[in-house]
């Protein structure tokens, strides 16, 4: 049931940036703050690589390695929602976007273009082993991006509260 949820919501996040004229945009407020036809661009091929990362998954045929992927792109779709909830979060989040996410699918896509030929020995577990560190840097920038976001919180409300005193007085 959950990776049909997952499956949907993922669904209308494409649908939400591949059709960008459903939307009602302000031209002076909105055009700095909005995504623009590049960042949802670049939210889409992001989009596209986690729906490859599980696809290669399947294609391995190794329950543990399927998993790992699943588990990677899951993390990679809450990343994913966060910049399209603030798309003036992806300037952070470019290491993510072309340099873990690009790398963990063309990594998984070169091992299931080879793993039938060399199973069960270094490539795999080497495999797996980097299928690891890519989970604990989602991890972490889906944290960095979390922490961020209450920061920025805690900086509106402080300002907020200044506002607030100094019309009172």
């Amino acid at each position: 049931m959950y990776k049909r949820q997952l499956y949907a919501l993922l669904g209308a996040l494409g649908m939400y940036l591949a059709y960008p004229m459903a939307r009602v945009t302000r031209v002076s407020d909105d055009a700095a703050k909005g995504p623009t036809d590049r960042m949802c661009a670049i939210l889409g091929q992001a989009e596209e690589r986690l729906i490859n990362l599980r696809k290669l998954g399947t294609r391995i045929g190794q329950p543990e390695l399927a998993l790992h992927l699943d588990k990677i792109a899951d993390t990679g779709s809450q990343i994913l929602w966060q910049l399209a909830e603030q798309p003036s979060l992806i300037g952070r989040s470019r290491r993510f976007l072309h340099v873990h996410l690009e790398g963990a699918e063309r990594v998984a896509r070169h091992y299931a273009r080879t793993h039938h030929v060399l199973r069960r020995g270094r490539l795999e577990s080497r495999f797996h082993e980097t299928l690891v560190l890519i989970q604990q840097a989602f991890n972490d920038h889906r944290k960095d991006l979390a922490h961020h976001h209450l920061e920025a919180l805690d900086v509106q409300i402080a300002v907020l509260q200044e506002r607030l005193r100094s019309h009172l007085i």
